[in-house]
């Protein structure tokens, strides 16, 4: 069978400062070879009244490769390839109470590696004061097949949605453990889970959650959002 690559982005180690929250802590994502590059959003919020500036980089470990390239999409513009920092005269301005998506792009040149980045949403053009930061690990393996690809996670669904009280797992025969999120990436549940059970939802407040399913072996499977009305 023809393999293909797999390229896996997780992000966690989620750290909030100040004005600006990044509430998504991973997020999983596979590409083909043959594509020449894969989006990643990754949505932020102004939890202020006030408007803030911003800047923002990318922090490369040693461990990633020369060949991999990177892209980014704030505000204001998507930037070239290569362009790993935000520029000083391109200040992004962010309204009190707004949300924003941003967008990193990875195009790993056919490199196999696993290495991690920190993106960093900066209070000051080349300084290191940071408002929020997380880190993206990127697993590039070039030994998973299509099928495997296609299987991770897509058969995951939380239902009803919205809900008002009660929310069930499809197909959940994998999860052991179930983690409500709010928008701001506060834990507000953690739950037990065993195949065909209800969760009872009813103590939230109204508005749009993150739910981590997670596996026996505390790997997760697939992140979810819910509307609680």
């Amino acid at each position: 069978m023809k393999q293909y690559l797999l390229l896996l982005f997780t992000l966690f180690s989620v750290q909030a400062f100040g004005q600006i929250n990044v509430p998504i802590d991973y997020i999983q994502v596979s590409l083909l070879p043959d594509v020449e590059e894969k989006k990643v959003d990754v949505q932020i919020i102004n939890t202020s009244t006030d408007m803030v500036e911003f800047y923002w980089d990318i922090i490369r470990t040693p461990e990633v490769p020369a060949e991999w390239e990177f892209k980014f999409c704030d505000i204001n513009l998507c930037y070239l390839w290569g362009t790993e920092a935000c520029p000083c005269s391109q200040t992004n301005f962010f309204a009190p109470g707004d949300t924003a998506t941003t967008q990193i792009y990875l195009k790993p040149n056919g490199v196999e590696a696993v290495a991690e980045v920190m993106v960093r949403i900066l209070e000051t053009c080349g300084r290191d004061s940071s408002y929020a930061t997380y880190t993206v690990e990127f697993t590039a393996d070039n030994s998973v097949s299509t099928a495997d690809i296609d299987a991770i996670g897509d058969d995951l669904l939380l239902y009803p949605n919205p809900s008002s009280d009660m929310i069930k797992i499809k197909n959940d025969r994998d999860v052991s453990n179930v983690v409500v999120y709010n928008i701001i990436g506060k834990k507000m549940l953690s739950r037990a889970h065993r195949p065909g059970m209800s969760h009872n939802i009813s103590q939230l407040n109204n508005g749009l959650y993150l739910v981590r399913l997670v596996d026996k072996n505390n790997n997760i499977l697939k992140v979810l959002r819910f509307t609680k009305e």
